[in-house]
C-alpha cells in the first residue's frame, strides 16, 4: 500500500510519521540492501503502545522465519513538550501552538545483525560469502597472491601499486 493511501485510511496517523516510514524503507532497501519481502511495517495496537503514543508502528524484518522489530515509530503528539512546559515553566508553544514529535527509534544492533543474517549467502562449497552492499563492506579492492612463489607476490605488489596510484588505498 502506498503511504499517502495508509494515511488516508487512518493506518498511519499523520504525514509525517509517513515519511519518517518511507525514508526508512528505503534506508534499509537502497543503503543496507535489504531484501522487500524480509521487511514489513507493523501497526501497534493501543493495547501494545505506550499510553503517549497516538500511533506506533515497527518496522520488521523476517529472520529464519521469525519477524523481529528493528526500529520503532511512535507518533507522541505533544505529549513530551507539554509535560516539559508544565515542569520547566518555560513555554514551549508558538502563537499558542505546541509542536507534536515523531520518535524513530534504533536499535543498532539489531539492524546491524539484519544486514549480516540477510546478506549471508551460505553455498554448498566450503566458501560462504556475505554479499554485502559496497557501501558497507569495509573493503572496495582486495589483493591477495593466491600462490605463496615470489612470482605472484611480484605480480600482487604490481597490481596494488598500480591501484594505488589511481587512488584506491
Amino acid at each position: 500500500m502506498e503511504l499517502d493511501e495508509a494515511v488516508k485510511k487512518g493506518l498511519v496517523p499523520n504525514a509525517r510519521l509517513a515519511f519518517w516510514i518511507g525514508r526508512e524503507w528505503l534506508w534499509l532497501t537502497n543503503e543496507l540492501g535489504l531484501l522487500g519481502n524480509k521487511i514489513r511495517f507493523r501497526i501497534v495496537t493501543p493495547e501494545e503502545r505506550a499510553f503517549y503514543s497516538k500511533g506506533t508502528i515497527e518496522v520488521e524484518v523476517n529472520i529464519e522465519d521469525d519477524w523481529v522489530e528493528i526500529i520503532g515509530n511512535a507518533y507522541r503528539t505533544d505529549y513530551d513538550l507539554t509535560v516539559h512546559s508544565k515542569y520547566s515553566g518555560v513555554n514551549l508553544s508558538e502563537n499558542g501552538i505546541i509542536p507534536h514529535v515523531i520518535e524513530p527509534s534504533f536499535g543498532l544492533d539489531r539492524i546491524a545483525m539484519a544486514v549480516l543474517l540477510l546478506n549471508y549467502n551460505p553455498s554448498p562449497s566450503d566458501r560462504n560469502w556475505p554479499l554485502f552492499r559496497y557501501k558497507l563492506s569495509p573493503f572496495e579492492i582486495g589483493i591477495a597472491s593466491i600462490h605463496h612463489s615470489d612470482e605472484y607476490i611480484n605480480i600482487a605488489e604490481k597490481v596494488d601499486l598500480t591501484l594505488r596510484s589511481l587512488g584506491y588505498v
